[in-house]
């Protein structure tokens, strides 16, 4: 709060005219999401042949199949996967490569240029949504992550018109309530209460040794004293589940026609959009969470407005153009407006509702759900009338855009580090040298310290951490079998995303075996180990490849 009051007061008195605009701050998180959409497509060309390629862990074709059988019309299978790639008649890898790079050119101008927002830019970044909801769509369990979806609805409230502003500006205000709200009630509302570590303030006394992906802070962070990791704990809770109150409160006294209360809610809104910066920033150095933190960042910058942008870092507001005349732009933003508080009421009683229900009511108790979207159907029919076009049977369901979608994260924190280790062997009993798959997320090598790899997302290491949480079932997931047999078969595509394969050079395994490990960071003061570990037991015990394709087959 002081630091906004600084801002929010040096930035008015410096400049008055820019106070109440927010052409810079929208321009600069168009410019911010065309960026994460640049490495989202990158990452796609680095990864999506080995993951969802023809012979890749999960065939996107696969996923269209299926489609197809399950729904017969094509706008049934548009509905179920909104898709570019249903054009491709082949489906070779090819194709996805073709949607990526598609995107990446449509992203990039925005990015370098920071035009987003202008009127071929704006066609650009439609565009490039397109391309990535086409991969995100097929993509399965590689592309099932909340922040696939929180990236497609911030591109898409990022394309709301320039004018008036209070549309886009609102709309990535309550993206900023949602995300945060979100992450903050699936913690008190986590199915382990007892054990879970938010509610008696102990999550963080864990957390950075048994997170998805450790960064090299991650260990000293783990280090830090009880008494650090309880106030951590406790300062998340306020900031996930009371700054958003004041964002709001901000927003309603900033629209009365009083001075001194416009003022005060300039400050509160000022001050959260700090808070939410500086949060997420240290959320970045704490360890790999893919690009969700930096996409996290980019709603916020709509709490600051153009007065504020300049006093702190120099950002000029663009120059813009009227764009449609202002006889048409408050209906329209009306319209939209309505649109998209239609299309966010069930994320609304999705945060609300669990709340509301009384333990002794008669109705099921409401879980929320976390990091998912909602049927929303549009019905057609009068306009389909309108155009002389044929009559849909029912009304259009737009789930599959991911406009309005619930968010959550880590709502409960493991109180251990379970990791699955897989070795290869050119036989199948102890007698023979068993060498361990080098991964890039959890290095076999017990002194490497966990590397930087964010905002970079390696898909396939955030998936092995989610089949180690599983335990044994993981070893049921097709993906999973499909990747110890892609490692028996030496597949160049799979072999990329490791960090070192150990039959590389030479000839490959004929078996191949999963151990779960427990892992925990090593004590200071002793060897130059930064991890020990305990086995815990064998998953899989030593297959060859005729016994993995027989089970795939299956």
């Amino acid at each position: 709060v002081v630091a906004g009051s600084a801002v929010a007061t040096g930035s008015a008195a410096a400049r008055p005219d820019l106070v109440g605009k927010f052409d810079a701050g929208r321009a600069l998180a168009a410019r911010g999401v065309s960026g994460l959409l640049c490495l989202g497509f990158g990452v796609a060309l680095r990864t999506n042949r080995a993951l969802l390629g023809e012979n890749g862990l999960a065939p996107w074709g696969k996923v269209l199949d299926r489609v197809a059988t399950n729904r017969t019309s094509w706008r049934g299978r548009l509905e179920a996967a909104p898709t570019l790639l249903w054009l491709s008649k082949n489906r070779t890898d090819r194709s996805l490569d073709v949607v990526a790079v598609a995107g990446l050119a449509l992203a990039a101008p925005g990015f370098l240029r920071g035009d987003a927002l202008a009127g071929v830019g704006r066609v650009s970044l439609f565009g490039a949504y397109a391309c990535y909801l086409s991969l995100a769509s097929v993509g399965g369990p590689f592309y099932g992550y909340g922040w696939e979806a929180q990236l497609l609805e911030t591109t898409a409230l990022c394309l709301a018109p320039s004018r008036p502003s209070w549309l886009g500006v609102l709309a990535l205000r309550w993206l900023c309530c949602k995300v945060m709200l979100g992450a903050g009630l699936i913690k008190l509302r986590a199915a382990r209460r007892s054990t879970d570590g938010w509610r008696d303030l102990t999550a963080m006394t864990t957390f950075f040794e048994t997170q998805p992906l450790p960064g090299p802070l991650s260990r000293r962070l783990h280090e830090l004293p009880r008494a650090a990791h309880l106030y951590a704990t406790a300062s998340n809770h306020v900031i996930e589940l009371f700054a958003p109150l004041g964002l709001a409160a901000g927003c309603a006294l900033w629209a009365l026609p009083l001075g001194g209360l416009r003022a005060a809610g300039r400050l509160l809104v000022t001050s959260y959009g700090l808070v939410h910066v500086l949060f997420q920033a240290t959320l970045c150095a704490s360890g790999n969470l893919s690009f969700l933190n930096w996409l996290t960042m980019v709603p916020a910058l709509a709490c600051l407005d153009d007065a504020a942008l300049r006093w702190l870092i120099g950002a000029a507001p663009p120059a813009t153009r009227a764009g449609l005349r202002w006889v048409l732009n408050w209906p329209l933003a009306v319209a939209l407006g309505c649109g998209l508080v239609w299309l966010n009421a069930p994320a609304y009683e999705n945060l609300v509702a669990p709340a509301r229900k009384r333990d002794d009511d008669e109705t099921p108790r409401p879980r929320q759900v976390m990091n998912g979207g909602f049927d929303r159907a549009v019905d057609v029919a009068p306009l389909c009338r309108r155009l002389l076009l044929p009559e849909p049977s029912k009304p259009v369901d737009v789930r599959g855009l991911r406009l309005a979608n619930a968010f959550g994260a880590f709502g409960s924190v493991s109180q251990h580090r379970d990791v699955l280790v897989v070795e290869g062997s050119r036989g199948a009993d102890d007698s023979y040298s068993w060498r361990e798959f080098d991964f890039r997320g959890q290095r076999a090598d017990l002194a490497a310290a966990p590397p930087q790899l964010a905002p970079w997302h390696w898909r396939l290491d955030w998936q092995l951490w989610i089949a180690a949480c599983k335990g044994r079932d993981a070893v049921n997931d097709r993906w999973f079998l499909t990747l110890l047999l892609r490692l028996l078969e030496n597949d160049d595509k799979v072999s990329a995303l490791l960090h070192a394969h150990p039959f590389a050079d030479g000839e490959p395994a004929t078996h191949v075996r999963v151990t779960s490990y427990r892992y925990a960071f090593a004590p200071r003061g002793g060897d130059d180990a930064v991890w020990t570990r305990e086995k815990l037991r064998t998953l899989v015990r030593p297959v060859g490849k005729e016994a993995l394709a027989k089970a795939l087959a299956g």
